[in-house]
């Protein structure tokens, strides 16, 4: 994997989001010199393994070199106490 999430972030916390809350996802390119040919298309939230709701769909995308991205949290659907995970995905830009 070249490309790996570092922190997640928001202003109040780093352990602990509110829905409707704006928090930052960094993430590292881990010394790999393909990822400055890559863009991060989207940010995705999941609960359990399942996909949640999307939080950044680049147009245009954000490119990798960049190394974060302020999202914000969907404010209403998510379940206080339950464990989220964040995705990035990325791809190949000729």
């Amino acid at each position: 994997m070249a490309c790996t999430i570092t922190s997640i972030t928001a202003p109040t916390s780093s352990s602990v989001f509110d829905p409707g809350e704006q928090i930052t996802v960094t993430w590292v390119r881990n010394n790999m010199m393909q990822c400055l040919l890559y863009d991060v298309l989207t940010i995705k939230l999941y609960e359990d393994g399942v996909f949640h709701s999307t939080l950044f769909s680049g147009s245009p995308p954000c490119n990798v070199n960049n190394l974060s991205k302020t999202v914000t949290l969907p404010s209403s659907n998510l379940d206080y106490g339950d464990v989220y995970k964040i995705r990035i995905e990325y791809d190949y830009v000729p």
